[in-house]
């Protein structure tokens, strides 16, 4: 699967998805604008080949990756 593929960033919001953060709170946390993380979980879900933000999660767990 598309794992492999994802950024260092990717993956560190892959995390803070999993752990049930907001796009505001990663915002946030992250110090980047909605529009930068928005655009991160768009392209981490296209590499992942899932169609939502819950899909990405349960994809995480099952490969262990979070």
């Amino acid at each position: 699967r598309g794992l492999g593929l994802l950024t260092e960033r990717e993956r560190e919001i892959l995390c803070l998805l999993t752990d049930g953060l907001t796009m505001g709170a990663i915002s946030k946390n992250l110090n980047i604008s909605l529009t930068t993380v928005r655009n991160h979980i768009q392209r981490l879900m296209a590499k992942l080949n899932v169609h939502s933000r819950i899909e990405a999660v349960t994809c995480a767990h099952r490969h262990r990756t979070v």
